[in-house]
């Protein structure tokens, strides 16, 4: 031991210290709560819990409005857009401000071509709904607890080629290494041991999905 290291801490350090106890202890409970969750709930496939269509007007008239076009001047435009000249009336765009109607996929191609805007957005609000769709929807985020993190993890591993795969474990030993020259020894036992453990861990998981699913 140094002398450093024989020095009493002082108040800033023990302050961060119990700081970083709390966080991780609360880190700990977001990760078991989230896995129950996870245990005792369906799937999830869709990407937002609201009918994101029926914003679909009020996202219409923004973008419109944002170009400086009156409903009379978005439904030439759409007009001049439209190879058969037959574009979407002014009529028909109030109703479909209002809510009251919604517009089929020649008409959604059209509205976006004319505002710039991308179906998906004009749909979901959003760009790239389907963007982190794992992480955000079907994951929740990454938990030790969850089996099916791990089986994420190594089908992820296992579908890079070799090169990709040596340099991956590369990084992993220089992190461990880095905090333990000798980490790497004897570590073989341990790592069948939990790997056999988070294999029938995933196996009761989808055992109980199966069963509420019935």
């Amino acid at each position: 031991m140094t002398d450093k290291d024989k020095q009493p801490k002082s108040k800033k350090q023990l302050k961060a210290e119990s700081d970083l106890d709390k966080a991780m202890e609360n880190a700990e409970f977001l990760d078991r709560q989230a896995a129950e969750q996870r245990r005792y709930s369906r799937p999830k496939f869709g990407v937002s819990n609201e009918e994101t269509e029926l914003g679909l007007g009020t996202r219409l008239q923004e973008a419109r409005e944002s170009l400086k076009l009156t409903q009379g001047e978005l439904a030439e435009a759409t007009k001049q857009a439209d190879p058969q000249g037959i574009g979407i009336s002014r009529a028909v765009l109030s109703m479909y401000e209002l809510g009251k109607n919604r517009p089929s996929p020649r008409e959604i191609r059209l509205l976006c071509e004319v505002l710039r805007i991308s179906p998906n957005y004009l749909i979901y609000g959003d760009d790239d709904p389907f963007g982190n769709f794992l992480d955000r929807h079907r994951w929740g985020f990454f938990s030790e607890s969850d089996p099916e993190f791990y089986a994420l993890l190594n089908f992820a591993f296992f579908s890079l080629d070799k090169h990709q795969k040596m340099d991956v474990m590369n990084i992993i030993m220089s992190l461990l290494r880095s905090r333990d020259t000798s980490w790497f020894d004897d570590k073989t036992d341990g790592a069948n041991k939990q790997l056999l453990e988070i294999a029938e861990k995933l196996r009761e998981l989808l055992e109980e999905r199966n069963k509420t699913a019935k």
